[in-house]
C-alpha cells in the first residue's frame, strides 16, 4: 500500500521559480534599501517568495519585515497579502499548522476589506491543508466555498482550480467517478481560457483515475502529456510528481524496476532541488517499496525510516499509517513476527485516529497472517472478526460507488428503460457481491491450512 501523489499546489500568489533567482534577489536586495512605505513592503514581499526555494530562513525574515512595516502603516490590504504569502512558504517547508494559521488570519483580513478574490484563494489553500490532515469533508467544504466565490467574480482559472480541488478530495475518498467528473470540468475550463499549466495540471489527474481503472496505457499517456508541457517552463516541482506517478506504474504494475528506480531518481532530483520535504517524505516511501518489491528489505527498511522521519520533522501524521503499514510488511516476509506485529499496531492506531479504512484493514488482515504463523489463535480469532466486519464496509462502499456510477448513466436514459437497467445493475451487484465472499472465503481456507500445516509441524517437532 501507498499514498499516490496528485498535483494539488494551487496556491496564490504564483511561486517563482526562474532559473535567474539568485540574480533576482540580488536585484531586489539593491532596490529595497531605497524605497519607502508601500513600494518597500512589496519588494520586500518579493524578497521573501524569491527566496522561497533557495534560503528558507531569509524567505521567513523579509516577510515578517514586511508584515511589521504594513501593520505599522495600517495597510490591511497588504498585511492579507504577505500572511497568505507566509502560508505558501509554510506549506511548502512541512509546517503545516503555522501555514494554515497563516491562512485563516489573511482570510479573516481579506473579509474585513470586502476582498472576494483574496479570501477565495485563502478558502482554497485552507482546503490543502484539511486535505493533507485527512479531514476530507471539511476540506470539500471550503473548496466549495471558494468554487462559490470564484464563480460569482466570474474567475474562470479560479472556478477551474476549485474544480480541480474537489476532484482531489473525491479522489482520497475513493469516488473516482466523481472525481473524474470534476477534472475533466476543469480541463474544459483550462482549455477554454489556454492555461497550459492547468492543462498539464488535469492531465495528471485524469491519469491517476486511469491508473485505479487499471488503465495503466492511457494513464502513462496523460502523464507525458503533462511532462511535455511542464517541460516548456522548466516547472521542477510539478515534473517531480509526475515522474513520480509514471514510477508507480512501473513499480507496481508492470513490474519493469529498472525503468521504475530511473523514474524515482529523477523526481528525487527534482524534489530535492524545490526542498519539496513532504514530496521527499512520499518519495522515500515508495523507493522504499520499490527495493521491497525487489526483495532487498534491508534498503527498503532504510527508505521507509528515512521517509517515517521527514513526516515525523514537518508534522504529517495522517501519512505514518502508510508507512508503518509497509515496515510491518516488509518485517512479516523477513518472517520478523514480532517486529511485523510492533508496526501494524502503530499503522493501525494512526489509521483509525485519521479514519483511513484501507489501511485499517489492511493492518487487520496482516495481524490475521502473524497470529497464523506464530499459532496464537485468539489473537488470530480477534482480528479474523474485525476484518470480517471491515469487508462487509467495504462491501458497502463498493455497491454505494457501483450505484454512484449507475445514476450517472441513468441521467442520460430514457425512463422507459429504467427498470431494466435497475434490475441488470442489482444482478451485478449480487453477482459481485458474491465474488467477493468467494475471495473472503478464500483468504480464510487458506488461513486455515496455514494454521494447521504450522499445528502439525510443532506436532511433529515434539515427537
Amino acid at each position: 500500500m501507498r499514498i499516490t501523489s496528485i498535483i494539488i499546489i494551487c496556491f496564490f500568489p504564483i511561486v517563482l521559480l526562474a532559473s535567474n533567482n539568485l540574480f533576482v534577489i540580488d536585484s531586489l536586495k539593491n532596490i529595497v534599501e531605497k524605497q519607502k512605505g508601500e513600494n518597500r513592503i512589496s519588494t520586500l514581499l518579493q524578497l521573501s517568495e524569491a527566496s522561497r526555494n533557495i534560503n528558507y530562513s531569509d524567505c521567513i525574515k523579509y516577510s515578517d519585515i514586511a508584515f511589521d512595516e504594513a501593520q505599522s502603516s495600517g495597510n490591511t490590504l497588504q498585511m492579507a497579502k504577505i500572511k497568505k504569502s507566509q502560508g505558501v512558504s509554510y506549506y511548502y517547508n512541512g509546517s503545516l499548522n503555522e501555514s494554515v494559521e497563516c491562512f485563516k488570519k489573511s482570510l479573516k483580513l481579506y473579509t474585513d476589506i470586502d476582498n472576494y478574490q483574496g479570501q477565495a484563494d485563502c478558502l482554497n489553500n485552507i482546503g490543502l491543508i484539511y486535505e493533507e490532515w485527512g479531514k476530507l469533508d471539511k476540506s470539500f467544504e471550503y473548496h466549495q466555498k471558494s468554487y462559490n466565490l470564484e464563480k460569482k467574480l466570474k474567475n474562470k482559472k479560479g472556478m477551474a482550480t476549485s474544480l480541480m480541488q474537489m476532484g482531489n478530495v473525491c479522489y482520497y475518498s475513493n469516488a473516482y467517478n466523481k472525481s473524474m467528473e470534476f477534472y475533466t470540468g476543469s480541463l474544459a475550463i483550462y482549455t477554454e481560457i489556454n492555461n497550459k499549466h492547468g492543462i498539464a495540471l488535469s492531465y495528471n489527474a485524469i491519469g491517476i483515475i486511469y491508473k485505479h481503472w487499471k488503465q495503466f496505457d492511457t494513464a502513462l499517456e496523460y502523464y507525458q502529456k503533462a511532462i511535455d508541457i511542464y517541460k516548456e517552463d522548466d516547472n521542477d516541482r510539478t515534473m517531480s510528481i509526475i515522474y513520480g506517478n509514471m514510477a508507480e506504474i512501473y513499480n507496481f504494475e508492470f513490474k519493469n524496476y529498472k525503468k521504475a528506480r530511473i523514474l524515482y531518481e529523477k523526481s528525487l532530483k527534482l524534489k530535492k532541488k524545490v526542498e519539496d520535504m513532504v514530496g521527499i517524505a512520499l518519495l522515500k516511501n515508495n523507493i522504499g517499496t520499490l527495493y521491497a518489491n525487489m526483495e532487498d528489505y534491508t534498503k527498503a527498511l532504510d527508505y521507509f525510516r528515512e521517509s517515517e522521519n521527514l513526516y515525523k520533522d514537518n508534522g504529517f501524521v495522517t501519512s505514518l499509517a502508510m508507512v508503518y503499514y509497509n515496515i510491518g510488511s516488509t518485517y512479516f516476509t523477513m518472517d520478523k513476527i514480532p517486529e511485523a506485529i510492533e508496526y501494524y499496531q502503530k499503522s493501525l492506531k494512526i489509521a483509525k485516529e485519521t479514519n483511513q479504512t484501507e489501511y485499517i484493514n489492511g493492518c487487520y488482515q496482516g495481524f490475521i497472517q502473524c497470529y497464523a504463523k506464530i499459532c496464537e489463535y485468539d489473537n488470530f480469532e480477534k482480528y479474523f472478526s474485525l476484518y470480517i466486519r471491515g469487508k462487509d464496509t467495504i462491501i458497502d462502499k463498493y455497491y454505494e460507488l457501483e450505484s454512484e456510477k449507475y445514476d450517472s448513466i441513468f441521467q442520460k436514459i430514457d425512463t422507459s428503460n429504467h427498470t431494466d437497467i435497475t434490475n441488470s445493475t442489482n444482478n451485478r451487484w449480487k453477482q459481485n457481491k458474491l465474488k467477493i465472499f468467494a475471495i473472503i472465503s478464500f483468504i480464510v481456507l487458506i488461513i486455515f491450512v496455514i494454521i494447521e500445516l504450522t499445528r502439525l509441524k510443532r506436532k511433529s517437532a515434539k515427537k
